[in-house]
């Protein structure tokens, strides 16, 4: 089809190529942007189960006096090595990190508010739930969890046995502050 002047409608090569370009970098821009909202969401959606987790432990001690209602977990566990899970000790601190839901049920017992929450922090994109302990015959007086964001892989929330909820960049800064809290 000819217009004016002799000239055909339509766009350039060029210019189309400009335009896809464009909307190429818009799009990976945007994309990145939604990434990291992404990665918030998920640790947002973490510290709200450290709070229930903090919630669940001390509702067990005001009604019991202690939190072995709360998990079957006794320490030292035989074998250290399960599936699921790895326990360990050091300075007399006990701890276990849970990596699947497995592990979950068998340290805080089927349908128990532990194992759902234990549960939800996996399934939510943490890469691990650890729960640790001063004394070596369950959780009788004191007690730290670790529950690591998705977006930043090392750092977590911590929960204490004192009551504070606090980040840490590390698992064992959790140990070390969080059970003596």
């Amino acid at each position: 089809m000819r217009y004016k002047n002799g000239y055909h409608s339509g766009f350039t090569l060029i210019e189309l190529l400009v335009v896809i370009s464009i909307i190429g970098i818009l799009s990976s821009v945007v994309l990145a942007s939604v990434n990291a909202a992404r990665g918030k969401a998920s640790d947002s959606a973490i510290k709200m189960s450290a709070n229930q987790m903090r919630t669940i432990y001390q509702m067990e001690y005001l009604s019991n006096g202690s939190y072995t209602g709360v998990s079957v977990l006794t320490f030292p566990i035989s074998p250290a090595f399960g599936t699921g899970y790895t326990c360990s000790s050091s300075a007399g601190v006990y701890s276990c990190v849970l990596n699947q839901s497995a592990a979950c049920t068998f340290f805080y017992g089927a349908g128990s508010e532990g194992e759902k929450i234990c549960k939800d922090v996996l399934v939510k994109g943490s890469t691990s739930f650890t729960i640790g302990t001063l004394n070596s015959n369950k959780f009788v007086d004191t007690y730290a969890g670790f529950l690591s964001y998705p977006s930043n892989t090392g750092s977590g929330r911590c929960v204490g046995s004192s009551g504070n909820v606090t980040d840490q960049s590390s698992q064992a800064n959790c140990f070390v502050s969080g059970v003596a809290w």
